[in-house]
């Protein structure tokens, strides 16, 4: 896509039903029909038409005002006008059956029906809930990326500085510490400062938050101990490994790459599908939610055969998905390899809480850039994946976002620092001085990411599929720190000021 043309942007609807609840993982209701388009934008025209209707209106701002679960009673005045759409289209009444409607409006607005859209924005406004952004081609990437910060900064944007606010002499002489101590590129921002407090409560050792002097490479390391990859760790280093995994030892690295195992072991299995994306300049399909969208995994699988077959890109991406919850089968399969990325390497790690998750989908699949404050390993199934990394010390470059973790960047994902867009570069000056570095890696291939690296990743033109394990950090690496002083402390001072407050309520602060 030539630089500067529009992109397709999809933004699934929520609660346009009535604070319909969320799909429970693994629940058969919301994929056991499946209207049509036309179907469904009778019902929604039929809602929006409901929800006019002033005696409705009038009920609804009674539940409102009264005391105690408002939510509750406003579900009980919308069901009795909601229960004959969900009995026509097929959907039992009640709960479940409004998670069925919603997700099923959810999917055909993400697969670009805009007709369906506006009858659900309709539905929002008249439950005094904000619209849906557009799905059709009408911001640039600079634009959403605009939007985002917008939405999030409560009027104070991501590169502001704290120290311009009206804060007491001691909450700015905490900054002031903070910024000799670390030397940021620009000023302090709400969201470095929330960022640096992460590092400190997660127990980031000190010389690891600090900025290298040199430009930071990524070693590949051929079948590593655990011990050789553990020196890495703790240096919070990332490390490419090779060799380290076959599929004698583990087969789900050739049976997960197998469509028709996957169909034959799970593919009645419902599981949650990311809907929102925009499509940079490059044809990246850039998706910025988590999975909202459900589908029975069968009909997913299809969904990427097609986009192979017809060279294009499926709407959904099923990125961040809990294996535990989604597909459990495929978690036996993993835990009954005789060896695995965790059993290998999961001595270098603390506890894995979090399970395993799955990204997996094809045509160029972007996620946006984030970190996370977990370690993480994963291993590529299939396909490629392209990362490209930043130091956490690069925070003060890539304009922290999406309070309350400030965990991603409204730089977009694989902008180039030194030939930036020049509305890019009046918008994120400081970004010129990231130093990402990239890393390429194929089937069997691993990557251990670190606690708080920030990444952009995408995949290759064809299917590719890649296992996470999140884990805390070893017990070796991790520091007990003052919560009372550094970052954390300046932030809790912050929080106590009546400008902190004014950014929280969207208020002019000077």
């Amino acid at each position: 896509m030539a630089q500067g043309s529009q992109l397709a942007v999809c933004a699934c609807p929520t609660r346009f039903l009535g604070w319909a609840p969320a799909m429970a993982a693994g629940a058969d209701a919301p994929v056991a029909t499946t209207p049509s388009a036309e179907e469904l934008r009778v019902a929604m025209a039929t809602l929006a038409k409901a929800y006019a209707d002033p005696d409705l209106q009038r009920r609804l701002d009674e539940a409102r005002r009264a005391r105690g679960d408002v939510i509750r009673r406003m579900r009980d005045v919308l069901l009795p006008v909601q229960t004959p759409v969900l009995e026509r289209l097929g959907f039992s009444p009640g709960e479940q059956g409004l998670a069925a409607m919603q997700n099923a409006v959810n999917r055909r607005v993400c697969e670009g029906d805009a007709r369906l859209r506006d009858l659900a924005n309709e539905c929002l406004r008249s439950l005094g809930l904000a619209p849906m952004r557009s799905n059709a081609g009408e911001v640039t990437a600079e634009d959403f990326f605009v939007q985002m910060e917008s939405r999030y900064s409560g009027g104070l944007g991501a590169g502001a500085e704290l120290e311009a606010l009206p804060l007491d002499p001691a909450t700015l002489a905490l900054l002031s510490a903070l910024r000799e101590q670390r030397r940021p590129h620009g000023g302090i921002s709400l969201g470095v400062l929330t960022v640096w407090s992460v590092w400190e409560k997660v127990g980031l050792a000190r010389q690891v938050q600090l900025r290298p002097a040199q430009q930071v490479s990524v070693p590949r390391l051929e079948r590593p101990s655990a011990d050789e990859l553990l020196e890495h760790v703790l240096l919070n280093q990332p490390v490419v490994i090779s060799g380290a995994i076959n599929d004698t030892e583990f087969p789900p690295l050739r049976n997960f790459a197998d469509f028709g195992y996957l169909r034959r072991r799970c593919g009645s299995k419902p599981v949650k599908v990311k809907g929102d994306l925009v499509e940079d300049r490059d044809g990246r399909k850039v998706f910025v939610t988590d999975p909202a969208v459900q589908m029975p995994f069968g009909e997913y699988l299809g969904m990427v055969e097609e986009a192979e077959r017809n060279q294009t890109a499926p709407a959904f991406y099923m990125g961040k998905v809990p294996l535990s919850d989604e597909l459990p089968e495929l978690v036996a399969d993993i835990d009954a390899a005789s060896a695995s990325p965790i059993s290998k390497y999961g001595q270098c790690f603390g506890p894995n809480p979090k399970g395993i998750h799955t990204y997996f989908g094809c045509s160029r699949n972007t996620t946006a850039t984030h970190f996370d404050p977990s370690e993480n390993l994963l291993l590529v199934v299939s396909g490629s994946k392209t990362f490209e990394l930043y130091h956490p010390s690069d925070v003060d470059c890539l304009y922290p976002t999406k309070p309350p973790g400030y965990t991603n960047s409204v730089v977009p994902p694989f902008a180039p620092p030194g030939s930036m867009p020049s509305d890019l570069q009046a918008r994120c000056p400081h970004y010129c001085h990231a130093r990402p570095v990239r890393v390429e890696l194929s089937a069997g291939d691993m990557l251990y990411l670190p606690i708080c690296w920030w990444h952009g990743v995408t995949g290759g033109s064809e299917r590719n599929m890649i296992l996470n394990w999140w884990c805390e950090m070893h017990p070796r690496k991790k520091v007990v720190s003052d919560e009372s002083k550094g970052a954390r402390g300046a932030l809790a001072a912050l929080k106590k000021s009546e400008a902190y407050r004014s950014i929280q309520n969207g208020l002019p602060v000077m």
